[in-house]
């Protein structure tokens, strides 16, 4: 599907890409940290069908210019893009939709622009700090500190360990053992998201870890009224289930959708049963037209001529 493509200048004088693909109620796509879309490879597709689909990419992401300030990189620094990018197209509001980080964001504009915000989708995620609950340890916050730490001592070492497992494939073996289902997920699939993971700079990823650190707005989830759905992975070892089924039990109007057996990555595991999830509650939630249901007519019998005998 041809997409239209511009640049729209952030706060700080960033140049941020955006994508618009479709026409109809804005929606607009706010990715994980180190990702530029790969996560909506099949709903991409299926909501441009009946909205117009925005898509942009974090500083430093994808198409988009490193950041101009390298500390407006937080939660609500992408927020404040956000605002600036549908300010910018003119939209006076918009379906989020969020994936890991992005649930963060489109939590957080949620809270501060609620007359903006149409609807929720918040895919595998969390409304506060992720670090501290990756794989529910403790462990994992000293872990990204100390990474954080070696990419800016050493940064050319750094960059060369980044690329060097990232770039040659180790990158998705190693995630078969912890992260993703292996089973349910093809390699393709999860390649474009190595790819450009081994092209960003890496001081800039754990930089943004650390900003993201101590951000939360699970005061406010009882405060979202918009219809809001939240796509759990069952297995999910980043952003553990529980912070889903949390969300959905202090916002008032937000149906859950567990997906057995997935991931981090569910979108994409098991991405029909998503799809419909997902199409599902547009429909439900009035931004999808159901097809009308009328009685189909049947097709006029043709009566057998009967030959009169004398």
């Amino acid at each position: 599907m041809p997409s239209v493509e511009k640049y729209i200048q952030a706060p700080d004088g960033t140049s941020i890409f955006v994508s618009i693909k479709g026409s109809g109620p804005t929606l607009v796509l706010c990715d994980g940290l180190g990702c530029d879309g790969f996560i909506w490879r099949y709903l991409e597709p299926m909501l441009a069908e009946h909205f117009q689909v925005i898509h942009w990419h974090y500083p430093g992401h994808g198409f988009s210019q490193m950041p101009c300030d390298g500390d407006k990189v937080g939660v609500g620094d992408l927020r404040d893009i956000l605002k600036t990018v549908l300010d910018e197209l003119g939209a006076e509001k918009a379906i989020l939709f969020g994936h890991s980080l992005g649930v963060n964001v489109s939590l957080d504009f949620a809270v501060t622009y609620p007359e903006q915000t149409s609807a929720l989708v918040l895919c595998c995620g969390s409304y506060a700090d992720p670090i501290a609950t990756f794989h529910d340890t403790e462990l994992s916050e000293y872990i990204f500190e100390g990474l954080n730490f070696f990419t800016k001592r050493y940064p050319e070492v750094s960059r060369g360990v980044w690329r060097g497992i990232l770039g040659s494939g180790l990158g998705f073996h190693l995630a078969k053992l912890s992260e993703i289902n292996g089973d349910l997920l093809r390699p393709a699939d999860m390649k474009p998201y190595f790819e450009h993971l081994a092209k960003m700079n890496v001081e800039l990823y754990f930089h943004m870890v650390a900003k993201a650190r101590g951000h939360s707005t699970e005061a406010q989830l009882s405060s979202i009224v918009q219809p809001t759905l939240i796509v759990a992975g069952e297995n999910d070892t980043f952003t553990p289930c529980w912070l889903s089924q949390r969300m959905a039990q202090h916002i008032e109007h937000a149906q859950l959708h567990v997906v057995a057996q997935g991931t981090h990555v569910a979108p994409l595991e098991d991405h029909l049963v998503v799809n419909q999830s997902v199409k599902t509650f547009l429909q439900d939630s009035g931004f999808i037209k159901h097809r009308a249901s009328g009685k189909t007519k049947k097709k006029p019998v043709k009566k057998k001529k009967v030959r009169k005998t004398v």
